[in-house]
């Protein structure tokens, strides 16, 4: 311990102090003020930009949805082909439905028969011939026979055949028939 007699290092040591409190309050007051502005303005900050992102796809959302019904005005209408083939009980219902190459280049197209979506099943069909390679612009008949054994008179199945090809695909609803009036089996 040492004497100060003038107490020259005590006023220095109290200007030290009284700065150190100074600094310390300071601090304090920007932290207890700016902690819960810190935290309010944080959160207002990051809602108004989710605000804005939402506005934005909200616009964008609402642009896309204009340009499909736009461009669904556009489209033509899709078409509904459906073949219907009608045999005696216990017979076979049979017809025909041509395919066309309609690309500008030679094109292998398969028939695919589908399960049955409507009436009696099974149903066996038989597509001759169920696949072919076509120039452009050719058309080729196809043959479509469902066997009708076991049918009573009145029965009907509704199934789809699908023409598929590299470029898409096209699709024929088939509704089968066996009807009493066109007379017995022979």
């Amino acid at each position: 311990m040492s004497l100060d007699p003038e107490g020259a290092g005590q006023k220095e040591e109290d200007a030290v102090l009284a700065a150190l409190l100074a600094f310390h309050r300071r601090r304090q007051q920007r932290a207890h003020a700016a902690e819960p502005r810190a935290a309010y303005s944080r959160i207002l900050r990051h809602f108004d930009a989710r605000g804005q992102r939402l506005r934005g796809e909200r616009l964008v959302t609402s642009e896309l949805i204009e340009r499909l019904f736009a461009g669904a005005k556009a489209l033509p209408a899709p078409v509904h082909r459906e073949l219907t083939i009608a045999g005696p009980p216990g017979g076979v219902a049979a017809g025909r439905v041509r395919v066309k190459n309609r690309s500008a280049g030679r094109a292998l197209f398969e028939l695919v028969v589908g399960e049955t979506v409507e009436g009696r099943a099974p149903v066996e069909v038989t597509v001759e011939p169920r696949h072919a390679e076509l120039e452009a612009g050719e058309t080729c008949l196809i043959r479509v026979a469902a066997s009708l054994a076991g049918w009573q008179g009145g029965d009907s199945a509704t199934l789809s055949v699908e023409c598929r090809w590299p470029g898409g695909r096209d699709r024929l609803w088939l509704v089968v028939t066996a009807s009493s009036s066109l007379g017995p089996r022979r």
